[in-house]
């Protein structure tokens, strides 16, 4: 008994320390790979390091810029965007440019309604 729950003990404190090593691997990975300018998957050019300016900080500009970079940077981006599409599809979930609108909801003041309109309207 007391085996197991030293095995127990030791699966607790393993499963607690992986998001932790997922974070510094990535945190290692951003340190270590040169940033890419041009994805061909996407076709456009991706948002590099902002320059550091005070002005650019009081309007909130910079962290917009720095949320872009890192998101645009992200290890291995395209085999995340890769497997978040295929999952998408496997769930049967449809793209934005494939999703057909039956129908418009305009707000009434007694409530909501439904219109039945064109998808090509949309």
């Amino acid at each position: 008994m007391r085996v197991k729950i030293k095995k127990l003990s030791v699966f607790r404190n393993i499963v607690s320390i992986l998001p932790l090593v997922f974070i510094f691997t990535i945190l290692l990975l951003y340190l270590t790979f040169p940033a890419k300018t041009y994805s061909k998957e996407e076709r456009r050019y991706l948002e590099q390091w902002p320059t550091f300016h005070v002005g650019r900080v009081l309007d909130g500009s910079y962290e917009t810029k720095m949320e872009s970079y890192f998101s645009d940077q992200f290890p291995f981006r395209s085999f995340w965007i890769h497997v978040s599409t295929e999952l998408q599809a496997w769930l049967g979930h449809r793209s934005a440019e494939t999703t057909q609108h039956h129908a418009r909801i305009t707000p009434r003041l007694q409530g909501i309604s439904l219109e039945t309109c064109e998808p090509s309207r949309y």
